[in-house]
């Protein structure tokens, strides 16, 4: 979903604040998803696979009509995490990942214990369910994210009545807040079981961005109680599951290019998938999976 408010720029002296501030030694966030603006025919080849909507995974076309904006889109939902290409855009290949908590709370939870300096909305993100507009979620704001970036980063937490004013007659039946329930009811939207698609869960992301970009991501996951290690030319951010690979490729636009995903194990086999000229899927038998853009 495009939702970019370009948010949580982390300015010069950002180095200053996090040596004055308690950091937490466990991260409070997670993945909850990423998006790409592919080109039209990459779209239309991603839309158009019965392979990724029958085999692959619990997929979606929709449009999301919210209070902030109306698009179309292809998702790809896992057991914690998703994904959503979108095709109509000024800037190609434009990308962004979107944290989340797991728990009501984790937006102030962030703010009081690793970054003090977020501003959390006020009004939620809404989205049309039955003529009505029901609360999706918050989103945490801050100083601008390079605003001429393709690449951005968000954290949000669902809204408490989300679940309970969305689809509300389907499984789970809560008013919780955490990526699995969110995912699971849209799973049984579409009336499909997880247990009968082979992707699991996105567990390591690859971007490129300039070198001003990556220190500015790297001091923000490492205040957010990520561990920061190096891989050659890569600085590898790790906390809760995910993975995080930044690199700085000359004349290259600033996005996602890697996307590693754990799939089903028992049921996979050997294969590779084209999607227009610049993006592919590699499926291993050791249940790993790698869509690069």
């Amino acid at each position: 979903m495009i939702w970019i408010t370009h948010i949580l720029t982390l300015w010069l002296g950002l180095a200053a604040l996090a040596s004055a501030q308690s950091t937490s030694n466990e991260p409070l966030v997670f993945l909850n998803h990423f998006f790409i603006v592919v080109d039209q025919t990459t779209y239309q080849d991603i839309q158009d696979s019965e392979y990724l909507k029958r085999t692959f995974a619990v997929t979606e076309s929709r449009t999301t009509t919210g209070n902030d904006a109306s698009y179309s889109g292809f998702y790809i939902y896992g057991e914690n995490t998703y994904f959503e290409f979108l095709t109509k855009s000024l800037r190609p290949w434009q990308s962004a990942i979107i944290l989340s908590g797991d728990n009501g709370g984790s937006l102030e939870n962030i703010r009081d214990s690793q970054l003090p300096q977020l501003e959390i909305s006020s009004r939620p993100i809404t989205r049309e369910f039955e003529g009505r507009q029901v609360p999706w979620f918050f989103t945490a704001e801050n100083l601008d994210y390079p605003g001429y970036s393709q690449f951005d980063i968000g954290i949000m937490e669902y809204h408490p009545q989300y679940l309970f004013q969305y689809y509300p007659e389907e499984q789970p039946q809560s008013r919780g807040v955490s990526r699995k329930e969110v995912l699971a009811r849209y799973a049984s939207i579409m009336d499909i079981s997880q247990s009968d698609r082979l992707f699991k869960d996105v567990i390591g992301i690859t971007v490129t961005v300039t070198s001003s970009e990556r220190a500015a991501l790297l001091e923000f996951f490492k205040l957010l109680g990520f561990a920061v290690t190096s891989e050659g030319d890569y600085d590898v951010l790790t906390g809760n599951e995910f993975e995080l690979k930044v690199t700085s490729i000359p004349n290259s636009m600033s996005r996602i290019i890697e996307v590693r995903m754990q799939l089903d194990g028992d049921h996979t086999e050997e294969m590779t998938l084209q999607f227009g000229t610049d993006s592919i899927l590699h499926i291993s038998e050791d249940g790993r999976a790698v869509w690069s853009f």
